[in-house]
This record gives structure tokens, C-alpha cells and sequence, in this order.
């Protein structure tokens, strides 16, 4: 019988990767981030027998190895969902998602011409609501300083989705109503960096313990 808090995550990768342990698909799973991303973790007992590693799930692209539940441990799914969207940058991820975006192309291709960004056949807008809508990107251009590529930046769109629909569910609103300003944003900035900062340290806190942490102040970039 497998004792799953006498074990650390690096151990578990390790083995892995040597084969040793395999990851199996969790059938229970209700979480989107069981579908692609994660798994559960077993090995094969004397007998031939799958054993599951209680507790634990690894990510499908590094084998990276997080608690799920424990009783001695606070670490969650959630920690793992953080290491999959901010540090697996594994090659396997990488083309993984590449050919997942591939195969929606194709498949929406195969009924509809491909695209480009924008594209939308905006004749169906009235003209009064075109001249609006340039003359407003013109002006967060221009009175803000920003780039022209900030107009397609995702945080703006998906920003600016979020409104739409707000307008959709209650109606007609007044903007400043509804959004948010900078002191409100500035607060909520400072308790993701805060959850953000426990989060590294959850990760960092077992290498430390095994003395396999090292850190550099170089920074290398390719400008």
C-alpha cells in the first residue's frame, strides 16, 4: 500500500518518468482540467494490479506532480490549475495546443471560409454606428497614447465582451455605472500578486527542503 504523504513531487516525477508510475484518466472527473491537462497517478503492485496514488495528480505535458487532498498538506487543485496556466511550458504543451487549435481550424474551415482577426462583416452595423465605433478606437488611440496594436490586444476585447454582455443582460447602461475604477482594480491587483506569491512559494517550498534551489539575477531577453 502506497503511503502518499510520504512522498514529494519531485519524487513522483521522477518516477514517472522512469516508467515506474503512469498516469491514469481520472473517470470520476467533473473539472474541465481533468479533460486534457491533468491526471490521476497509479502503479502496478506485485500482482499486476493498478494501484491509484490517492491524493495526487501530475500534469500530462511535464509530469509535474501536485497534491489534489491530503491530510497533512493544504495544497489543492487549484495550485495545480495555477502551474498549468502560469509555469508548465513544456514543449509537449506547446505543440499539444498547437494541434488543438489546428484541428478547430480545420474543422471550421471545412464549412466556413477561414478568416482573418475581424473580419466580421460589419455592413450589418448601421453607418452611424461604424463612424461611432472608429471614432471612439481613434480616441482611446490617440487620447490614451496607446499603440494601434493595443486595439487587438485580448484583455481589451475580452474587456470590452464583458460589457456587451452586461448590456445585454440589463439593458441599456451607462458605462461609468458599471465599471470598475482604478483604485478598485488596484486593490484586486494586489490580492492576485498575494495569491499568486503563496502559490510560488507552495512550489518553491520542497526543493528548498532537499536543497535543489538555485536562482540567478541575469535576465536575458531577445530585444
Amino acid at each position: 500500500m502506497i503511503d502518499p504523504d510520504s512522498l514529494t513531487n519531485i519524487e513522483i516525477q521522477k518516477r514517472i518518468n522512469l516508467k515506474s508510475y503512469f498516469l491514469v484518466e481520472n473517470e470520476k472527473a467533473n473539472h474541465d482540467i481533468w479533460k486534457n491537462d491533468i491526471s490521476l497517478i497509479a502503479k502496478k503492485d506485485q500482482n499486476a494490479v493498478t494501484q491509484i496514488l490517492e491524493g495526487w495528480a501530475a500534469c500530462n505535458y511535464c509530469y509535474y506532480a501536485y497534491r489534489t487532498h491530503s491530510k497533512i498538506d493544504k495544497l489543492s487543485l487549484l495550485s495545480l490549475s495555477f502551474y498549468l496556466i502560469f509555469e508548465c511550458f513544456s514543449e509537449s504543451k506547446t505543440k499539444a495546443q498547437a494541434s488543438s487549435q489546428q484541428q478547430r481550424l480545420s474543422s471550421s474551415s471545412s464549412s466556413h471560409p477561414l478568416q482573418p482577426k475581424f473580419a466580421f462583416n460589419k455592413r450589418a452595423l448601421p453607418e452611424k454606428y461604424k463612424l461611432k465605433l472608429k471614432d471612439s478606437e481613434l480616441k482611446f488611440v490617440v487620447a490614451g497614447s496607446h499603440s494601434l496594436h493595443s486595439l487587438e490586444n485580448d484583455g481589451l476585447i475580452q474587456l470590452v465582451q464583458t460589457v456587451i454582455e452586461i448590456g445585454a443582460s440589463f439593458g441599456l447602461v451607462d458605462v461609468r455605472d458599471v465599471f470598475y475604477g482604478r483604485k478598485t482594480i488596484r486593490e484586486e491587483a494586489i490580492v492576485k500578486f498575494e495569491d499568486y506569491i503563496q502559490f510560488i512559494r507552495a512550489i518553491l517550498d520542497e526543493p528548498v527542503k532537499q536543497h535543489c534551489l538555485a536562482a540567478t539575477c541575469d535576465i536575458w531577453t531577445d530585444d
